[in-house]
Order: C-alpha cells, then structure tokens, then sequence
C-alpha cells in the first residue's frame, strides 16, 4: 500500500523522510549554534549555557554545539 498522496513507495517514502529529518537536525543544530554564539558575545552568559545545557543532552556528540560552546565561553571577562 502505497501513500495516497504520493507516487512513491512506501520505503522510497521513508528513504526521502529520513533525508529530510537529517536536513532539519542539521539545521537546528546550526541555529541553536547561532543563538549560543549570539548570547556569548551579548554577555548573556548563563542564558548561552542554559541553550547549550539542555540541547547537548539530546546531540551529546555535536561538534557544532561544542564549538559554539567554546566560542560564546572565550567571551566572557574571566577568559
């Protein structure tokens, strides 16, 4: 059985859904990436940690995040 909305097979469905939701978690974590960096360098430091804190729970092997982390850390004063 095939999707009503689409001409595809099914595990051609979930071939192109996994390749979308790789696209998305790249995405996401390059925003949250932006927005730690962003509080780093506005010296909103505890808030960068609390974003970087509760989504390296969920992506404990992200590069992006990490370095987003070291980048917002090197700008606060005692650095």
């Amino acid at each position: 059985m095939a999707f009503s909305f689409s001409a595809m097979e099914n595990k051609d469905v979930a071939e192109v859904a996994q390749q979308f939701a790789a696209m998305a978690e790249e995405l996401l974590l390059r925003n949250l990436a932006l927005q730690i960096r962003a509080l780093g360098y506005a010296r909103e430091h505890s808030n960068a940690d609390e974003v970087y804190n509760q989504w390296i729970k969920l992506f404990p092997d992200s590069d992006v995040l990490k370095s987003a982390k070291a980048d917002s850390d090197s700008m606060k004063p005692d650095q």
